[in-house]
Protein backbone atom coordinates (compact mmCIF):
# COMPACT_ATOMS: atom_id res chain seq x y z
CA UNK A 1 0.00 0.00 0.00
CA UNK A 2 3.14 2.51 0.89
CA UNK A 3 4.33 1.94 -2.70
CA UNK A 4 1.40 2.80 -4.44
CA UNK A 5 0.40 6.03 -2.50
CA UNK A 6 4.05 7.19 -3.14
CA UNK A 7 3.65 6.29 -7.02
CA UNK A 8 0.06 8.71 -6.71
CA UNK A 9 1.99 11.43 -4.99
CA UNK A 10 4.97 11.11 -7.54
CA UNK A 11 2.20 11.17 -10.33
CA UNK A 12 1.36 14.86 -8.92
CA UNK A 13 4.68 15.46 -8.86
CA UNK A 14 4.96 14.75 -12.62
CA UNK A 15 2.32 16.47 -13.80
CA UNK A 16 2.96 19.92 -11.85
CA UNK A 17 6.88 19.45 -13.45
CA UNK A 18 4.68 19.28 -16.89
CA UNK A 19 2.91 22.44 -15.81
CA UNK A 20 6.31 23.68 -15.48
CA UNK A 21 7.91 22.40 -18.65
CA UNK A 22 4.97 24.78 -20.40
CA UNK A 23 6.61 28.04 -18.66
CA UNK A 24 10.51 26.83 -18.89
CA UNK A 25 11.58 24.15 -20.86
CA UNK A 26 15.19 23.92 -18.52
CA UNK A 27 12.79 22.56 -15.64
CA UNK A 28 12.65 18.32 -15.83
CA UNK A 29 9.70 15.72 -15.93
CA UNK A 30 10.08 12.80 -14.80
CA UNK A 31 9.64 9.75 -17.03
CA UNK A 32 6.06 8.15 -16.44
CA UNK A 33 7.41 4.77 -15.72
CA UNK A 34 9.86 5.81 -13.20
CA UNK A 35 8.06 4.11 -10.39
CA UNK A 36 5.60 1.42 -11.58
CA UNK A 37 2.48 0.98 -8.68
CA UNK A 38 -0.42 -0.89 -9.47
CA UNK A 39 -3.73 -0.86 -7.02
CA UNK A 40 -3.53 -3.91 -5.64
CA UNK A 41 -6.31 -5.44 -3.12
CA UNK A 42 -5.49 -7.41 0.14
CA UNK A 43 -5.88 -10.96 -0.36
CA UNK A 44 -9.11 -11.71 1.33
CA UNK A 45 -9.15 -13.69 4.77
CA UNK A 46 -11.33 -16.85 4.46
CA UNK A 47 -13.04 -17.87 7.97
CA UNK A 48 -13.10 -21.48 8.93
CA UNK A 49 -16.29 -22.87 9.99
CA UNK A 50 -15.08 -22.91 13.59
CA UNK A 51 -13.66 -19.62 13.29
CA UNK A 52 -17.07 -18.02 12.15
CA UNK A 53 -18.51 -20.32 15.44
CA UNK A 54 -16.01 -18.98 17.92
CA UNK A 55 -17.01 -15.29 16.23
CA UNK A 56 -21.11 -15.68 16.90
CA UNK A 57 -20.35 -17.08 19.85
CA UNK A 58 -18.09 -14.11 21.38
CA UNK A 59 -20.67 -11.47 19.68
CA UNK A 60 -23.25 -13.14 21.53
CA UNK A 61 -21.49 -12.29 24.83
CA UNK A 62 -20.87 -8.38 23.69
CA UNK A 63 -22.35 -6.37 26.91
CA UNK A 64 -24.92 -3.69 26.45
CA UNK A 65 -27.22 -1.66 28.90
CA UNK A 66 -30.57 -4.24 27.15
CA UNK A 67 -28.55 -6.43 26.24
CA UNK A 68 -29.43 -5.77 22.57
CA UNK A 69 -26.18 -5.61 21.38
CA UNK A 70 -24.78 -9.04 21.74
CA UNK A 71 -28.05 -9.96 20.30
CA UNK A 72 -27.35 -7.55 17.19
CA UNK A 73 -23.77 -8.47 16.69
CA UNK A 74 -23.86 -11.93 16.46
CA UNK A 75 -27.38 -12.48 14.50
CA UNK A 76 -25.51 -10.11 12.08
CA UNK A 77 -22.14 -11.53 12.11
CA UNK A 78 -23.45 -14.90 11.28
CA UNK A 79 -26.22 -14.00 8.52
CA UNK A 80 -23.02 -12.09 6.77
CA UNK A 81 -20.94 -16.06 7.36
CA UNK A 82 -24.00 -18.21 5.95
CA UNK A 83 -25.17 -15.69 3.09
CA UNK A 84 -22.27 -13.60 2.06
CA UNK A 85 -24.25 -10.17 2.00
CA UNK A 86 -21.67 -7.18 2.15
CA UNK A 87 -21.58 -5.33 5.14
CA UNK A 88 -23.43 -2.74 3.92
CA UNK A 89 -26.29 -4.36 2.52
CA UNK A 90 -27.15 -6.44 5.39
CA UNK A 91 -26.73 -3.15 7.63
CA UNK A 92 -29.34 -1.39 4.97
CA UNK A 93 -31.90 -4.09 5.36
CA UNK A 94 -35.12 -3.03 6.30
CA UNK A 95 -37.70 -4.95 8.49
CA UNK A 96 -39.66 -5.12 5.37
CA UNK A 97 -37.03 -6.95 3.29
CA UNK A 98 -36.81 -9.32 5.88
CA UNK A 99 -39.54 -11.53 5.10
CA UNK A 100 -39.25 -15.15 7.06
CA UNK A 101 -42.42 -17.03 6.07
CA UNK A 102 -40.51 -18.20 2.80
CA UNK A 103 -37.39 -17.45 3.96
CA UNK A 104 -36.05 -14.52 2.49
CA UNK A 105 -34.32 -11.18 2.42
CA UNK A 106 -34.60 -8.62 -0.17
CA UNK A 107 -31.49 -6.84 -0.91
CA UNK A 108 -32.55 -3.16 -2.31
CA UNK A 109 -28.99 -0.93 -1.08
CA UNK A 110 -26.36 -3.20 -3.52
CA UNK A 111 -23.23 -2.30 -4.75
CA UNK A 112 -24.59 -1.94 -8.62
CA UNK A 113 -27.58 -0.37 -7.34
CA UNK A 114 -30.16 -3.13 -8.38
CA UNK A 115 -31.97 -5.37 -6.00
CA UNK A 116 -31.76 -9.22 -5.46
CA UNK A 117 -33.62 -11.71 -3.34
CA UNK A 118 -31.03 -14.14 -1.27
CA UNK A 119 -32.75 -17.51 -0.35
CA UNK A 120 -32.48 -18.27 4.27
CA UNK A 121 -31.69 -21.61 5.09
CA UNK A 122 -34.73 -22.38 7.93
CA UNK A 123 -31.93 -22.45 10.97
CA UNK A 124 -31.01 -18.95 9.77
CA UNK A 125 -34.58 -17.64 9.41
CA UNK A 126 -35.10 -18.98 12.68
CA UNK A 127 -32.03 -17.10 14.21
CA UNK A 128 -33.39 -13.51 12.66
CA UNK A 129 -37.07 -14.64 13.62
CA UNK A 130 -35.50 -14.73 17.16
CA UNK A 131 -33.75 -11.45 16.85
CA UNK A 132 -36.57 -9.75 15.36
CA UNK A 133 -38.93 -10.59 18.93
CA UNK A 134 -36.27 -9.59 20.96
CA UNK A 135 -35.13 -6.39 19.28
CA UNK A 136 -39.67 -5.57 19.36
CA UNK A 137 -39.08 -6.45 22.43
CA UNK A 138 -36.45 -4.28 23.50
CA UNK A 139 -36.62 -1.25 21.18
CA UNK A 140 -40.26 -1.50 19.92
CA UNK A 141 -42.44 -2.67 17.00
CA UNK A 142 -42.14 0.62 15.50
CA UNK A 143 -38.68 -0.20 14.34
CA UNK A 144 -37.63 0.54 10.48
CA UNK A 145 -34.39 -0.79 9.70
CA UNK A 146 -33.93 -4.08 10.92
CA UNK A 147 -30.59 -4.31 12.53
CA UNK A 148 -30.39 -1.10 15.22
CA UNK A 149 -28.67 0.53 18.02
CA UNK A 150 -30.87 -0.10 21.81
CA UNK A 151 -32.00 3.67 20.95
CA UNK A 152 -33.81 2.48 17.54
CA UNK A 153 -31.16 3.56 15.25
CA UNK A 154 -29.99 1.99 12.16
CA UNK A 155 -26.64 0.77 12.59
CA UNK A 156 -23.91 2.16 11.21
CA UNK A 157 -20.88 0.74 9.34
CA UNK A 158 -17.88 1.91 11.87
CA UNK A 159 -19.76 0.37 14.94
CA UNK A 160 -20.10 -2.80 13.46
CA UNK A 161 -16.34 -3.04 11.87
CA UNK A 162 -15.62 -1.76 15.91
CA UNK A 163 -17.22 -5.01 17.39
CA UNK A 164 -15.70 -6.93 14.95
CA UNK A 165 -12.25 -6.06 15.66
CA UNK A 166 -13.28 -6.28 19.41
CA UNK A 167 -14.80 -9.47 19.25
CA UNK A 168 -12.19 -11.20 16.74
CA UNK A 169 -9.38 -9.76 19.34
CA UNK A 170 -11.18 -11.64 22.27
CA UNK A 171 -10.87 -15.09 20.81
CA UNK A 172 -7.30 -14.30 19.51
CA UNK A 173 -8.11 -13.89 15.73
CA UNK A 174 -6.48 -10.44 15.52
CA UNK A 175 -3.57 -9.36 17.64
CA UNK A 176 -4.29 -6.42 20.63
CA UNK A 177 -3.33 -2.89 18.84
CA UNK A 178 -1.81 -2.21 22.46
CA UNK A 179 0.84 -5.44 22.01
CA UNK A 180 1.24 -4.31 18.57
CA UNK A 181 2.93 -1.27 19.27
CA UNK A 182 4.45 -2.22 22.51
CA UNK A 183 6.59 -4.73 20.26
CA UNK A 184 7.61 -2.40 17.95
CA UNK A 185 8.66 -0.16 20.06
CA UNK A 186 11.31 -2.57 21.58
Amino acid sequence: MVLNTWCARLSMVRVFASWLYSFDPLNEVPPSGLISGKPRRTRPYIYTDQQVVQIVAKARRLRSFYGLRGWTCATLFGLIAVTGLRVSEALGLDDKDVDLDPAVLTINRTKNGRSRSVPLLPCAAERLRSYRAERNRIVGRGAKPFFVHENGERLGDCSIRYNFALVCQGIRLRELQVFKKARVAQ
